[in-house]
Protein backbone atom coordinates (compact mmCIF):
# COMPACT_ATOMS: atom_id res chain seq x y z
CA UNK A 1 0.00 0.00 0.00
CA UNK A 2 1.45 3.31 -1.03
CA UNK A 3 1.85 6.11 1.47
CA UNK A 4 3.09 9.53 0.49
CA UNK A 5 5.71 11.66 2.19
CA UNK A 6 2.97 14.21 2.84
CA UNK A 7 1.01 11.61 4.79
CA UNK A 8 4.10 10.69 6.81
CA UNK A 9 4.70 14.37 7.56
CA UNK A 10 1.05 14.73 8.62
CA UNK A 11 1.32 11.74 10.96
CA UNK A 12 4.55 13.16 12.38
CA UNK A 13 2.83 16.50 12.97
CA UNK A 14 -0.05 14.78 14.78
CA UNK A 15 2.49 12.94 16.95
CA UNK A 16 4.39 16.22 17.44
CA UNK A 17 7.55 14.76 15.96
CA UNK A 18 10.07 16.76 13.99
CA UNK A 19 11.64 14.75 11.18
CA UNK A 20 14.32 15.52 8.67
CA UNK A 21 13.65 14.80 4.97
CA UNK A 22 15.82 11.67 5.25
CA UNK A 23 13.78 10.42 8.20
CA UNK A 24 10.56 11.11 6.31
CA UNK A 25 11.71 8.91 3.41
CA UNK A 26 12.91 6.22 5.85
CA UNK A 27 9.58 6.10 7.69
CA UNK A 28 7.60 6.25 4.46
CA UNK A 29 9.27 3.05 3.24
CA UNK A 30 8.82 1.33 6.60
CA UNK A 31 5.19 2.35 6.91
CA UNK A 32 4.51 0.99 3.42
CA UNK A 33 6.02 -2.37 4.47
CA UNK A 34 3.89 -2.43 7.60
CA UNK A 35 0.70 -1.60 5.70
CA UNK A 36 1.51 -4.25 3.07
CA UNK A 37 1.85 -6.81 5.85
CA UNK A 38 -1.45 -5.71 7.37
CA UNK A 39 -3.10 -6.18 3.96
CA UNK A 40 -1.74 -9.73 3.84
CA UNK A 41 -3.23 -10.40 7.27
CA UNK A 42 -6.59 -8.94 6.23
CA UNK A 43 -6.69 -11.36 3.28
CA UNK A 44 -6.66 -14.37 5.61
CA UNK A 45 -9.96 -16.13 6.28
CA UNK A 46 -10.34 -16.18 10.06
CA UNK A 47 -14.08 -16.85 10.27
CA UNK A 48 -13.61 -20.38 11.64
CA UNK A 49 -10.90 -19.42 14.16
CA UNK A 50 -11.87 -18.69 17.75
CA UNK A 51 -10.47 -15.46 19.17
CA UNK A 52 -7.39 -15.82 21.35
CA UNK A 53 -7.28 -13.58 24.36
CA UNK A 54 -3.65 -14.41 25.12
CA UNK A 55 -0.90 -15.72 22.87
CA UNK A 56 0.10 -18.23 25.54
CA UNK A 57 -1.83 -20.13 28.18
CA UNK A 58 -1.64 -18.27 31.45
CA UNK A 59 -0.60 -20.11 34.59
CA UNK A 60 -0.58 -18.84 38.13
CA UNK A 61 2.95 -19.31 39.44
CA UNK A 62 2.27 -17.98 42.92
CA UNK A 63 2.93 -20.30 45.83
CA UNK A 64 0.07 -21.33 48.07
CA UNK A 65 -0.67 -19.03 50.99
CA UNK A 66 -0.05 -21.44 53.84
CA UNK A 67 0.36 -20.36 57.44
CA UNK A 68 3.81 -21.26 58.76
CA UNK A 69 5.77 -20.77 61.94
CA UNK A 70 7.58 -17.43 61.96
CA UNK A 71 11.21 -16.77 62.79
CA UNK A 72 12.16 -16.72 66.44
CA UNK A 73 12.76 -13.16 67.74
CA UNK A 74 16.49 -13.77 68.14
CA UNK A 75 16.83 -14.63 64.44
CA UNK A 76 14.45 -11.86 63.36
CA UNK A 77 16.52 -9.09 64.94
CA UNK A 78 19.94 -10.69 64.44
CA UNK A 79 20.87 -8.45 61.49
CA UNK A 80 18.96 -5.35 62.60
CA UNK A 81 21.26 -2.36 63.25
CA UNK A 82 19.09 -1.28 66.21
CA UNK A 83 16.35 -3.16 68.00
CA UNK A 84 14.60 -2.77 71.32
CA UNK A 85 12.59 -5.62 72.81
CA UNK A 86 10.55 -6.87 69.84
CA UNK A 87 10.72 -3.72 67.71
CA UNK A 88 13.06 -2.42 65.02
CA UNK A 89 14.44 1.02 65.84
CA UNK A 90 14.53 3.43 62.91
CA UNK A 91 15.47 7.11 62.72
CA UNK A 92 12.64 9.59 63.25
CA UNK A 93 11.62 11.25 59.99
CA UNK A 94 8.69 13.42 61.14
CA UNK A 95 8.76 15.94 63.96
CA UNK A 96 6.12 15.88 66.66
CA UNK A 97 4.72 19.23 65.45
CA UNK A 98 2.84 17.75 62.53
Amino acid sequence: MAISETQVEHIAKLARLQMSPEETVFYQKNMEKILDYVQQLEALDTDQIDPAYHAMTLHDHVRADIQQEGLPPGDTFKNAPHAEESFFQVPQILSGDQ
